[in-house]
């Protein structure tokens, strides 16, 4: 679990990045510029601890809307995708909506970019483009990081299933209280205009669309 954290060579790059009109799909129980606390995910890079072992509250965007739909809508499409199909009901029972994202500051974030990862000894294959059974893994060298880098406020890459888009995890404890809120109430990611997207998703990857 640990070899990627033996790998790494001198400190990450800290990319200052906008996520100001930055896109997040999320459960509906959750706000718009809430973080999530849950402890239950089995993310790529979440969920992370606190020093005092609690559940670090992190938020995930990406800047454009299909990659946020892509992480999450179509975080299980099957590969190859082409023939597979996409239920609107399964995704209606999930209960996700879409915010659009003010930030108030540009953050200071953990390359995690091609080249951010070759800086420290890393490549994608080890890091990003990788399935679930590598998560812990991914996880480890995330929470090594945030407690290695105290000045990182999150972490960046380009989105594996959308790799036109960037992604960020922020980490709750170092973003500014009130510098991130949303630019309307969330919709639902089956409101007309989204469904669109993810129609227009759902034939880039051959998938059938059941409605």
């Amino acid at each position: 679990m640990d070899e990627l954290i033996a790998a790494i060579q001198g400190t990450p790059h800290l990319a200052q990045v906008s996520i100001n009109g930055w896109w997040r799909v999320h459960p509906d129980r959750y706000a718009g510029d809430a973080f999530n606390p849950s402890a239950d995910s089995n993310a790529r890079f979440s969920p992370l601890k606190r020093a005092d072992t609690t559940v670090l509250p992190v938020m995930y965007a990406a800047d454009k809307v299909e990659g946020a739909l892509m992480e999450t809508v179509f975080h299980e499409a099957p590969c190859p995708s082409a023939g597979a199909q996409l239920q609107r009901a399964e995704i209606e029972a999930k209960s996700l909506v879409l915010s659009q994202l003010n930030c108030s500051a540009s953050l200071s974030l953990i390359d995690f970019s091609s080249t951010g990862l070759r800086r420290v000894g890393l490549v994608k294959s080890q890091v990003i483009d990788t399935n679930a059974v590598h998560y812990p893994a991914t996880r480890a060298l995330a929470q090594h990081l945030y407690e290695r880098e105290p000045q990182a406020q999150g972490l960046l890459w380009m989105s594996r299933l959308f790799d036109q888009s960037r992604a960020v995890m922020l980490f709750e404890d170092r973003i500014p209280a009130q510098s991130i809120s949303v630019t309307a109430p969330p919709r639902s990611v089956l409101d007309a205009d989204v469904e669109e997207t993810i129609m227009d998703l759902v034939d880039q990857l051959g998938m059938r669309y059941l409605s």
